[in-house]
Order: C-alpha cells, then sequence, then structure tokens
C-alpha cells in the first residue's frame, strides 16, 4: 500500500519516495521543527528586515507542523530539541567551576525535561488544548528564571511584543492548521487575527531623568 504524505504541502521539498517511516527522517523531522521554535534566537545574528520579517510566520509554520505530529514521541522529541536549542548555553557556566564535563549532561537534562512536558501536553485530548499546554509552559518559572518564553516570537516581525501579539500567533497557527473550517473563513479568520495582534504603535525606549557622575577612588592598599 501506497504511503500518503499528507504533510507535504508544508514539506514540498521531500521527494515523494523519500521513506517517511525511517529513524533518520523522523529526527530530522523534529529536529526541523524544533528549528523553527527556535529560530528568532538564531535568525537574530543575521540583522536585516527579510529575517525579521520571515521569524514570526516560520515560528507559525513550527507550530502548525508540531500540532500535525500525532505520536507522543514526538512530542517529546520536539521539545527535546527546543530545550536544547534555546539553553545549551547554560552548560558553559560549569567550566569556571572545573565541571568540564557537565557542559554537555545540563543541556541534555533541560532537554529531557522539556521533553517531557511537551509530551504531558499530547495527552490532552484536543488538538486546541494541546497548543494551549505548549503556550502555558512558559509560565513554568523555576528558580526565579524566565525559561520557555513564547514572547520570543515577537522580538521580531509585525507581532505585538505583548501576549496579545503572542496569542495571537497561537490561534494563527491553529486555524491554519485546522481542516474543519473552510478555505474562506480560515482566511478571514487568519487576516483578522493577524491585524489584531499586528503592532501598530512603535514603542520608544524610556530614559531616567538622573545626574550622575563617576568617582575615581584612590584607596591606599598598605
Amino acid at each position: 500500500m501506497k504511503l500518503k504524505l499528507n504533510f507535504l504541502p508544508y514539506f514540498s521539498f521531500i521527494p515523494k519516495k523519500l521513506n517517511t517511516n525511517s529513524i533518520i527522517f523522523k529526527i530530522i523531522k523534529v529536529f526541523f521543527i524544533a528549528i523553527l521554535l527556535s529560530n528568532s534566537i538564531y535568525l537574530s545574528f543575521f540583522e536585516n528586515i527579510f529575517t525579521q520579517t520571515i521569524s514570526p510566520f516560520l515560528a507559525i509554520w513550527g507550530l502548525v507542523l508540531l500540532l500535525k505530529s500525532k505520536n507522543s514521541k514526538q512530542y517529546f522529541w520536539i521539545g527535546f530539541f527546543v530545550g536544547i536549542l534555546w539553553f545549551w548555553w547554560i552548560g558553559l557556566s560549569s567550566i569556571y567551576f572545573n565541571l568540564n564535563y557537565l557542559v554537555p549532561i545540563i543541556p541534555i537534562i533541560i532537554g529531557f525535561i522539556y521533553g517531557l512536558l511537551f509530551r504531558l501536553c499530547y495527552l490532552l485530548k484536543f488538538d486546541f488544548l494541546r497548543l494551549c499546554g505548549i503556550f502555558c509552559i512558559s509560565f513554568i518559572h523555576p528558580l526565579g528564571f524566565d525559561w520557555l518564553n513564547w514572547g520570543i516570537f515577537t522580538v521580531y516581525g509585525f507581532f505585538d511584543p505583548s501576549y496579545r501579539g503572542i496569542i495571537c500567533i497561537f490561534l494563527i497557527a491553529y486555524f491554519i492548521y485546522e481542516g474543519y473550517i473552510s478555505r474562506y473563513y480560515k482566511i478571514a479568520i487568519v487576516l483578522i487575527l493577524f491585524f489584531s495582534g499586528f503592532q501598530y504603535n512603535e514603542k520608544q525606549a524610556q530614559t531616567l531623568n538622573l545626574n550622575y557622575k563617576l568617582i575615581n577612588t584612590n584607596i591606599s592598599q598598605d
């Protein structure tokens, strides 16, 4: 029986004869989705209008592909790679404590934790609830550190850097994924959400009205 590649509209560059059941393909697929969900971090190295414009749309694409993942293992590995791509740098701090062997271990542990969180979200029965669960992961702040903050999706692009912009990004991804709505209604809903989350006013940086001066002290150490 010939396998139907129902996700090819989202992976149009994939040859139709490729074995989608191979382990290598599955690893590439979940890693690619994790990269899309992490694109804002790495596209920041390329400061140009093109990368800044496409960044939130790549994130939306990643959320759509995440919803199309109908397997708890895929959710786990997507969360695993997201955890590593977002927090690999935390392990570097162990170098200053002469614990170099922890450099690769710490990101793997963090990736494992986020893999479990993503897998827990998959246990929710409906796709919309799963997406809500993924969104709520950003509210988990152990040790007072702002960990997986989906607000990074609005750093670049047209969306307002607030919960309004973030929620609209998640809802756009859901309605693009949803297959029970007619095409015209779907286009209308996506456009409404896009303009609802649009950043209409550019926020200006505020400067503090402070008077300060540098003092050079010379204290004898004898």
